[in-house]
């Protein structure tokens, strides 16, 4: 039966059998059909490959929130990983057994004494950072660092701090995002609004603009100015080479595109600088 109907952002719940709230959250989609089918998906956009969908306590709990809450028997669940391709699908069936799972996660979190322990994987997503203690510390501590570079130079202060560091600013995206959502909304939020600011100045038209010049910078001149988009024009090669092979009757596959590209640009393509981006050695931290 053809799903009729799709929501975004679709916030989901989960019940005990005795009807108390257990936990709840938010969907990337939530499909669902005439006839009370519905199909979940979540959309990652990460380039480490996340658990697949059978094995996603996640995906799991959003599957149990859209049968809960339209009554359906199942619901499919699909993860999608655009920027490597990934993509996993399964169907849950069996709620009782998605709940009593959950429950026991929460009961293994729950027992015992409750350690608040921040940190920028725990915090990222976290709605309690504005009245956490524990991150309200992390802040606190960051503000006295400023006035005591000494502390810095220590090479353990500056590693903690760093760390800090990552989360308190993650967070101030995170304030950032929700002013800009709430100026579209509104024009104004206690005296904060957009003012508009000058584009950049950008070539409208390449040919018109190297005629225009002609007489005074040569074409390799003008070519030096030029900036080309490699994955861009990659885009386009493989279009073209595809259509063309299937408008003749074959068939050629985006993968083997590419590599035909890559023969054929391999004299002209290079690689620019190397960028360089601080990790943490997570064999040293255990």
């Amino acid at each position: 039966t053809k799903l009729d109907t799709a929501t975004m952002e679709n916030p989901v719940e989960i019940h005990r059998e005795d009807g108390r709230l257990l936990t709840k959250g938010t969907c990337d989609v939530l499909l669902t059909g005439k006839s009370g089918e519905c199909e979940v998906i979540d959309w990652k956009f990460g380039r480490i490959k996340v658990a697949e969908a059978a094995r996603n306590l996640q995906l799991a709990a959003y599957a149990l929130g859209a049968i809960q809450l339209i009554g359906a028997k199942s619901c499919t669940v699909h993860v999608f990983q655009p920027r490597i391709g990934y993509h996993s699908q399964y169907t849950f069936s069996r709620p009782t057994a998605i709940l009593a799972n959950i429950e026991r996660v929460v009961m293994r979190s729950t027992s015992g004494p409750l350690i608040l322990n921040p940190g920028e994987s725990q915090c990222r997503y976290c709605k309690a950072k504005g009245v956490c203690p524990a991150f309200r510390r992390q802040c606190d501590s960051l503000a006295i660092a400023q006035d005591r570079e000494r502390l810095l130079a220590d090479p353990a202060t500056l590693a903690d701090y760093y760390g800090k560091a990552k989360v308190v600013k993650a967070y101030c995206v995170a304030i950032e995002k929700a002013m800009k959502t709430y100026l579209d909304q509104h024009g104004e939020c206690a005296g904060y609004r957009y003012r508009e600011v000058q584009g950049d100045r950008e070539c409208t038209d390449k040919a018109g603009l190297h005629v225009a010049l002609d007489n005074v910078i040569s074409p390799s001149e003008f070519l030096d100015c030029c900036s080309v988009s490699v994955s861009s024009l990659e885009n386009m090669f493989v279009e073209k080479l595809c259509a063309a092979a299937e408008a003749s009757g074959g068939k050629i596959t985006k993968k083997a595109a590419k590599e035909k590209f890559a023969e054929m640009c391999d004299n002209f393509i290079g690689r620019g600088k190397p960028s360089y981006r601080i990790e943490k050695d997570m064999q040293q931290e255990a």
